[in-house]
């Protein structure tokens, strides 16, 4: 409202505030977040006056990064109030205070409260079996918060060889750090037996790392800037390795954020410099970052090309006289992401088909598997339906959830407390594939941090809502 006075000092774009008397003192304490990453502690000058003043500018040295928000209640009725933090990245976290009086909570219990796990807004993926023991190990470029020049890979490694389990056991991986937006591209570029990694950033640069001994798991810088003079576009994605042509010199597919795929290939076999060979490969750009994966269907031996393109994969055909082409074959059916799915295909079943693997842009991984040796079939090896971000955000009167399905299937979704008890139904009954919008009222719920929750056989997925009134 113009000519209001402004309550709470330096807030920006970024901040977020939770008030309450934490300490009991009887005047109100206000906690901010802000583009420092920090929290800020306020405290009202006076009972009922609408002063704030700072008392701690960084309340116990808790990093939040951007677009944080935070919750503080005694959840457990044992006299200590609970702070969770919500990160952009989708991790939650949760402090407990040390004392009734004290603002004090010390460093967070639990780093994945609620079970909530991901790798962060817009992360990207590769699959390989790096060290050669049978089990498919996952490198993941995580954007640990917004803008944080700190991003890293992680290595996770499959339990056992044909396991749909993957275990985090590198982070940062051979201590790689990466800034924000990460793409990345594997394979032995130069031909020596030692695979290649390929780091990109959002101007479309690429550093170029190599694995020091073959079948190791460390990996060394090689080349700050691999693409120097490649005329790489600016805002590159993913990069995809094959040799098209059988030539014996690589081709690279790279999407880019205008919807363009744009081709290379290789200018002498073993060679790690690329050339242009054109900006619109096999006539398959558009959308928006699509990202591609190559394999080779093992009875015809021609490649199938997975694209990502927004919240659907597309799988395209090598066409067999001219090994450069790619036609279209379907949009691969029961992928369930909201936006920027990137498919990496392997064989992680070890049955001898492709599977996918599919990033989506909050941080998840779906597993679809291969359900035929041609590989133009995929059942979802895990969730079956997802949940779309609640909005508006904060809420006051009603949230709208997105809900897409794969498949019909009975679906309970409701609202609840950090607790984990309900306390709004949006839906109990048979739902059919496809999208559908849920709705709730929630004028009759008192303010504050709640998950609407989806349940459907043993799958469970949530999404973040906070409800807020003035």
């Amino acid at each position: 409202m113009p000519g209001a006075p402004e309550l709470f000092a330096g807030t920006d774009s970024y901040t977020s505030i939770f008030v309450s008397d934490i300490n009991g003192d009887g005047l109100l304490d206000a906690l901010q977040t802000n583009k420092s990453n920090t929290i800020t502690h306020l405290v009202q000058d006076a009972a009922k006056k609408d002063s704030f003043s700072v008392v701690a500018s960084t309340l116990n040295s808790i990093s939040v990064g951007h677009h944080a928000m935070l919750f503080v209640r005694d959840l457990d009725g044992d006299g200590l109030r609970e702070m969770i933090v919500g990160r952009l990245t989708g991790q939650l976290l949760l402090y407990r205070q040390k004392s009734a009086t004290s603002f004090d909570f010390g460093a967070p219990i639990d780093t994945a409260f609620l079970r909530i796990r991901d790798f962060g807004s817009d992360a990207s993926m590769v699959a390989a079996d790096i060290d050669g023991n049978g089990r498919l190990d996952l490198l993941i470029g995580a954007i640990t918060q917004y803008d944080d020049p700190e991003g890293r890979v992680l290595r996770l490694e499959q339990a056992a060889p044909g396991s749909l389990r993957f275990d985090l056991v590198a982070d940062p991986f051979s201590g790689i750090i990466c800034g924000g937006w990460p793409g990345l591209g594997l394979h032995d570029i130069d031909g020596n037996g030692r695979l290649d990694l390929l780091l990109g950033n959002a101007q479309g640069l690429f550093k170029r790392y190599e694995q020091t001994a073959a079948r190791g798991t460390a990996f060394a810088i090689v080349n700050p800037l691999f693409n120097r003079g490649m005329d790489l576009p600016g805002n590159a994605s993913y990069p995809a390795f094959a040799d098209l042509d059988g030539n014996g010199r690589l081709d690279m597919v790279i999407g880019t954020s205008n919807g363009a795929i744009h081709h290379y290939e290789q200018d002498a076999a073993g060679d790690t410099t690329f050339t242009v060979v054109g900006t619109s490969f096999s006539g398959s750009g558009g959308g928006y970052y699509p990202s591609v994966s190559f394999t080779r269907d093992p009875l015809s031996q021609r490649l199938f090309m997975y694209i990502g393109r927004g919240w659907k994969v597309e799988q395209w055909l090598q066409d067999s006289a001219q090994p450069r082409t790619f036609s279209w074959v379907r949009e691969v059916p029961g992928i369930t992401s909201f936006s920027y799915a990137q498919p990496v295909a392997a064989d992680v079943n070890a049955d001898g088909t492709a599977d996918l693997l599919v990033m989506h842009q909050d941080g998840g991984i779906s597993l679809y598997l291969g359900a035929s040796t041609s590989g133009t079939e995929h059942a979802a090896a895990d969730p079956s339906f997802s949940l779309g971000t609640a909005y508006p955000q904060p809420a006051s009167s009603a949230i709208q959830t997105p809900v897409r399905l794969a498949r019909e299937a009975h679906v309970r979704v409701d609202l609840v407390d950090v607790l984990g008890r309900s306390v709004a139904l949006l839906h109990d009954g048979s739902l059919r594939a496809g999208e559908h919008i849920l709705n709730a009222d929630v004028r009759s719920i008192p303010c504050g941090f709640y998950l609407v929750r989806a349940m459907s056989g043993t799958e469970t997925s949530v999404t973040r809502v906070v409800i807020e009134r003035e």
